[in-house]
This record gives structure tokens, C-alpha cells and sequence, in this order.
């Protein structure tokens, strides 16, 4: 995805999901750090520095 604005609509239709709300994070999660969704799906707690 390069174009900002396809950016913005994933981001539009990320905001209007209305199923679980871990589903909502975690595709927030891979759309703004680029990673693989088995990544964030197995991703432990001490992996993430806030």
C-alpha cells in the first residue's frame, strides 16, 4: 500500500468494524507496524515495549 489515501480508507473501514474488539486492535497493530499477522497473533507480552 503506498498511496496515503488507501492508507486512510483501511484505516476509515478498521474504525467501523463492529466485532470483537481484540480483532479491531490487532488489525490496527498490523496496519501501523507493517507485521505479519502470525506475528501479532503470537506475540507475547514481553515482545512489546510500549
Amino acid at each position: 500500500m503506498t498511496d496515503p489515501k488507501d492508507f486512510a480508507e483501511l484505516l476509515r473501514a478498521i474504525d467501523g468494524y463492529r466485532g470483537e474488539v481484540t480483532t479491531k486492535i490487532a488489525m490496527l497493530m498490523l496496519a501501523y507496524t507493517f507485521q505479519r499477522t502470525k506475528e501479532i497473533r503470537f506475540a507475547e507480552w514481553s515482545q512489546i515495549d510500549l
